[in-house]
């Protein structure tokens, strides 16, 4: 349970973003060396390290929650917007919409606490939100 344990949080901390499907390797590895035991579990294991050994590698989402903790441990706290408190008027659900997305603040103060690395499935997602803050910026957005 220790080395599955172990793989769980290399796949979070170390393979992260690069490789999102990484913590699925770890988790049914884990799963299942738990239902076989030894000595069969040493073989699910071994493929389950290889994998995450060989994977890309990125530390961006664990950087960025430690970014927010933080700035909250700082008091960097903000309101809930009006149109996102449950009593609120005004939300716009961005599922009614076409291409499912429309510009909304969700901060008072926008912040940022993710920085995408440029590796494995990091880089296509980095392009992703590149695409998405222009968009959001061109759609009348003053942030």
């Amino acid at each position: 349970r220790f080395i599955a344990r172990r793989l769980l949080i290399f796949a979070a901390e170390d393979v992260g973003l690069a490789d999102p499907g990484a913590i699925n390797i770890a988790a049914s590895a884990a799963y299942a060396a738990d239902m076989v035991g030894l000595p069969e579990a040493r073989i699910i294991l071994s493929e389950a390290v290889i994998y995450l050994a060989s994977a890309p590698k990125s530390n961006s989402a664990y950087m960025a929650v430690d970014r927010a903790m933080k700035a909250i441990e700082g008091g960097d706290i903000q309101e809930i917007p009006p149109h996102l408190d449950p009593h609120g008027t005004g939300y716009k659900y961005p599922h009614d919409f076409p291409g499912h997305w429309i510009p909304q603040q969700y901060l008072k103060e926008s912040r940022r606490f993710y920085y995408p690395g440029t590796i494995g499935a990091e880089k296509n997602m980095a392009k992703r939100l590149a695409r998405f803050w222009r968009r959001f910026r061109q759609d009348g957005s003053t942030d």
